[in-house]
């Protein structure tokens, strides 16, 4: 996949070359709280995270934003039977308060249109930045089968 480029941001494909600037954005209280298992203490471990999860059909993308590097990411499932993809994602605590989420998932959309149709998203019912992004998405919440998760979907056919 090429990276994408629009409005000074980058989505693209992490490597390890990445892995110093994935540590210093993975290490916020929100990452202890809601995705402990990216957060990397050192650059190693950041190197571990990148390789381990850019294989078997699973990818994760970072989006980066002109003279200030990478901000966000996200972390990407094979596609389903019906077309769909499962994704994670996070923002450095840094770049909060910036729609970096819900643009690069729009970003990633557009990237990723050719082989996947929808994002589906599992979001913790205390997780009011992710809510948030979903709202800003105009995801439609199809299930909230247990009371940690509540689940959406992003349909890139509305693009």
């Amino acid at each position: 996949m090429k990276e994408k480029t629009f409005d000074g941001l980058t989505i693209r494909k992490l490597k390890t070359k990445d892995a110093a600037n994935f540590a210093k954005i993975s290490n916020g209280l929100g990452m202890a709280q809601y995705l402990s298992y990216f957060r990397a203490k050192n650059v190693s471990e950041a190197e571990n995270i990148i390789v381990k999860n850019n294989r078997n059909g699973y990818a994760m993308y970072g989006l980066f934003v002109r003279r200030i590097g990478l901000v966000s990411v996200f972390y990407v499932s094979p596609p389903n039977s019906s077309g769909g993809a499962e994704i994670s994602y996070f923002t450095g605590e840094d770049y909060f308060g910036n729609d970096y989420a819900s643009r690069g998932v729009q970003l990633l959309a557009q990237t990723l249109s050719k082989n996947i149709s929808y994002f589906t998203f599992a979001i913790k019912e205390e997780n009011d930045a992710s809510l948030a992004v979903q709202s800003k998405l105009g995801s439609k919440e199809f299930s909230s089968s247990t009371r940690a998760y509540r689940h959406f979907l992003y349909n890139f056919n509305r693009l």
